[in-house]
């Protein structure tokens, strides 16, 4: 099983065998989920096994963002509330009017039905849950207030971060894709604030940092994603004023760091929307 214990009440799958990491916290009279990664069969194990090993209900999932690949596994779990910023519950609501209806879906993914046997199987009886409740700025949960979700935007508009203390870790959404490139071309990401977030998430000095995609934050893996968001901002926005266009950024080797991994069609799809957001 891939869910595995980051501390004390602390559970995360960051396996990536589900595409985006997803996790649970354990408080004395309920389960709270945080994200709940991609297919909602793969999903439906984590819940057997939570509540084999604990005997809680699991009632609540608080959603970091709107990607598929952080909520289509929440079918797994119903009946539940979805809690997220109100954002990111506008974004799911519009989703489901057209990028998310069954047959866009099936149509989107059908060239890797054979790739990704899994994932097709489970979108044939995908059930798409959404926020039902929200809060403005941040909200507090646990009868000893234990968990605190913050809404921080940046990565999408309305990214957020969930901490747990006493035992002072963060689960961080996609605001940090450990040692990978980001996907940094959500039309509603703002660069500039997630640099922001990262750097409140630095300033607060986490015991353990559980990041949306890429293994669990060590040393200074936090520090190294700040660095590198800030330096892809400095390049674009000097690119932009030498009027180099995004294709010859990438044959001229501006990306700050190149040896990243998960290189794709991420980085024209980072530039494509920092040049638009920087070049207004």
């Amino acid at each position: 099983m891939a869910l595995k214990r980051i501390a004390e009440r602390v559970y995360a799958d960051t396996s990536g065998d589900n595409a985006g990491h997803y996790g649970a916290i354990v408080l004395s009279d309920e389960i709270v989920l945080v994200d709940s990664g991609l297919m909602h069969t793969k999903s439906l194990d984590v819940r057997k096994l939570l509540e084999q090993d604990h005997g809680l209900p699991i009632n609540r999932m608080l959603l970091t963002h709107y990607h598929g690949d952080h909520i289509f596994g929440a079918q797994a779990f119903e009946p539940l509330t979805i809690i997220s910023s109100p954002e990111t519950k506008d974004i799911c609501a519009e989703n489901l009017k057209g990028r998310w209806r069954k047959e866009t879906l099936l149509h989107d993914y059908s060239q890797v039905k054979n790739e990704r046997p899994e994932l097709w199987e489970a979108l044939q009886d995908l059930k798409i849950l959404v926020p039902s409740e929200t809060f403005k700025n941040e909200i507090t949960l646990g009868p000893k207030n234990d968990i605190t979700m913050t809404h921080m935007g940046g990565h999408t508009a309305g990214s957020s971060i969930v901490v747990v203390e006493p035992e002072h870790v963060v689960f961080v959404g996609d605001l940090i894709f450990n040692r990978t490139l980001p996907y940094a071309g959500d039309p509603t990401l703002d660069p500039d604030k997630w640099i922001e977030a990262l750097e409140e998430i630095v300033r607060r000095d986490f015991v353990e940092v559980i990041p949306g995609h890429g293994p669990l934050c060590e040393g200074s893996d936090v520090e190294d994603h700040l660095e590198f968001l800030r330096a892809l901002r400095t390049s674009v926005k000097e690119a932009l004023k030498d009027g180099v266009s995004e294709h010859e950024f990438i044959e001229r080797g501006l990306d700050p760091d190149p040896s990243i991994d998960g290189r794709g069609d991420r980085l024209l799809s980072a530039l494509t929307h920092w040049y638009s957001f920087y070049g207004k």
